[in-house]
């Protein structure tokens, strides 16, 4: 495997683990990988996207739309995990609290 294939497969599995809302540890042991590569492969690549073309972006663009939502169950919930991040919304909620919450955790995480 060349240098450029072995780089593109570890953004990709950096990609996969950031999207997972694990930590690396719990990442790392369910794709058997060591945590140590996984530290060291995310400290590497992060060094070198930090250019304005490839930085990432630090928030997400969150527009409620108009839904009709039908209540089975008004004990049920919808959880949203945003990193570390774990939200809960039940029946009711308010839709510009949750674009503002959902804006601030994004920011942070």
């Amino acid at each position: 495997m060349t240098h450029i294939e072995r780089e593109r497969e570890w953004k990709d599995r950096i990609v996969n683990y950031q999207a997972s809302g694990l930590s690396m540890k719990a990442w790392s042991k369910r794709n058997g990988v060591s945590r140590g590569t996984l530290s060291n492969w995310v400290k590497k690549l992060s060094t070198q996207d930090q250019s304005p073309i490839n930085k990432p972006t630090n928030f997400v663009l969150a527009k409620p739309a108009a839904v009709t939502i039908e209540t089975i169950n008004p004990e049920a919930e919808i959880t949203i995990r945003i990193g570390k991040a774990i939200i809960n919304i039940k029946d009711g909620f308010n839709c510009d609290t949750l674009t503002s919450v959902l804006i601030a955790v994004n920011a942070i995480c």
